[in-house]
């Protein structure tokens, strides 16, 4: 039975009714769509933005970042959210293209005419933005906070890592058929990349070791930061600002403190095998027992630094400033210290054999308080007038060699 309006336009049969609500269905599940790409294509271009923020950000606790929807939040937070909003974002828009793709199959079998806006999969250029963004803006987007946090340490890179190989790993699934032409949903393959990162973050140290990134902190200002036991393996620090910094049982092996600024830092028992300090400022720097194994401190200043018991074998130490400096029980055994400056340092037990002393600045005072582990090991090229040690190193002892008969 038909129906009349009231003003008397033509009566609508109810296959009339069904095709307007399936049209107005198509035109609503359209603008939502599109929001939903709006948002996913704002959140792309927030990830553009986040990489490129400086490193320091994430070694600096009052930085904070303005994160769309969330407001400002720390950067290691945003690691967190905005991955999250890309794949609850994009599961959301799965859900309503789904919706869409039905409605309009159902049009069409209706041989409904519809405008492109609410049938954009009828037009190859709508349809090729939209499968696009989808399709391709999230997972790049993931690729490039991984790779962010890659630098970061307690596997924040690799739990991360996981979510991105698996949400890539759902939308293959999602744009190919599963088993017997079985259409398999994202939705629970997302679920699962979430749930199976949580697992992997306590476990991935080797993968994590693997598909590090060292820090990038070239003239970075982290003056008075609290860096201690930080992984900062490889991190170029070159011309960086680290006065005062806490870098206690850092790891900086093979790090790039070149022409850094390190005075007063307190670097004890941090691991420096093979860091350059070449030109770095540490005046009243703290290097209480570390290892700086074959270290490049050429032209570096030292002065007034402790250097108790640190350990300098084979290091460069070119022209070095170590006035004042205590190295009281240090190991520069072979070390380079041509030209190094070391008046009125205290070399009470430190071990010079075959330490270089070319034109180096000290006195027969300093030497005779040093002392050498083979006794057949002078230092070399021990500037005029001066004679070498004559005491044995020992562990915290100093034992005179007998006078010769």
């Amino acid at each position: 039975m038909g129906v009349v309006s009231g003003t008397g336009a033509k009566a609508l049969t109810p296959a009339d009714y069904k095709d307007r609500q399936i049209a107005d269905g198509l035109a609503g599940t359209a603008k939502i769509v599109y929001r939903l790409v709006l948002t996913l294509i704002g959140l792309g271009l927030f990830t553009v933005i986040a990489l490129g923020q400086p490193d320091a950000y994430f070694l600096n606790p009052a930085a904070t970042v303005s994160v769309p929807t969330i407001g400002a939040t720390t950067a290691k937070a945003m690691l967190v959210f905005v991955p999250l909003l890309l794949i609850a974002t994009r599961v959301y828009a799965q859900v309503y293209v789904d919706h869409w793709r039905a409605l309009d199959a159902e049009a069409d079998r209706r041989n409904l005419k519809l405008s492109a806006e609410i049938s954009p999969m009828r037009h190859w250029l709508l349809r090729l933005v939209i499968g696009s963004v989808l399709n391709l803006l999230v997972p790049a987007a993931l690729i490039a906070l991984t790779w962010k946090a890659m630098a970061l340490p307690h596997s924040w890179g690799v739990g991360l890592l996981l979510v991105t190989l698996l949400t890539i790993a759902g939308h293959l699934l999602q744009c190919c058929h599963g088993l017997r032409g079985q259409r398999i949903g994202s939705a629970g393959v997302l679920a699962v990349a979430v749930f199976a990162a949580f697992l992997v973050s306590g476990f991935g140290l080797p993968l994590r070791d693997a598909v590090r990134r060292p820090f990038d902190l070239r003239y970075a200002d982290l003056s008075k930061t609290d860096l201690s036991g930080y992984d900062l393996r490889a991190a170029d620090l070159r011309q960086a600002y680290l006065n005062g910094a806490d870098l206690r049982l850092a790891d900086l092996r093979g790090a790039w403190l070149a022409g850094a600024e390190l005075q007063k830092a307190d670097l004890e028992s941090a691991r420096l095998l093979y860091a350059s300090f070449r030109r770095a400022n540490l005046q009243e720097a703290n290097l209480s027992g570390t290892t700086l194994q074959d270290g490049d401190l050429g032209w570096a200043s030292l002065q007034e630094a402790e250097l108790f018991r640190a350990s300098f074998q084979e290091a460069f130490l070119f022209e070095a400033n170590l006035q004042d400096a205590n190295l009281r029980w240090a190991n520069l055994q072979e070390a380079n210290l041509s030209g190094a400056n070391l008046q009125d340092a205290s070399l009470y037990g430190a071990n010079l054999q075959d330490a270089n002393l070319l034109r180096a600045k000290l006195s027969q005072a300093q030497l005779n308080e040093a002392c050498l582990f083979d006794m057949s090991k002078p230092p070399k090229n021990l500037p005029s007038g001066l004679k070498p040690p004559t005491s044995i190193c020992g562990l915290f002892t100093r034992v005179t060699r007998p006078p010769a008969d």
